[in-house]
């Protein structure tokens, strides 16, 4: 059974994964794309308290920085 954590987690890669494939369709503009990439990233790194992982974090925080800049 999955918990509330990973559930989060699991929302994050799928938020990530459309946003990246809607943009690439060119049917999402950047300002929405980054948006999607931080949301994504930001509940990929909830479930990351849940279960460690340095590398993991390190770049969810990247991609999190990155698409919030």
């Amino acid at each position: 059974m999955i918990d509330m954590m990973e559930a989060i987690g699991i929302g994050g890669v799928i938020v990530l994964l459309a946003s990246y494939g809607i943009f690439q369709m060119g049917k999402i503009n950047d300002f929405w794309f980054s948006l999607c990439g931080g949301i994504g990233s930001s509940l990929i790194i909830v479930n990351l308290f849940d279960k460690w992982n340095l590398s993991s974090f390190l770049i969810e925080f990247g991609w999190m920085a990155i698409s919030f800049y």
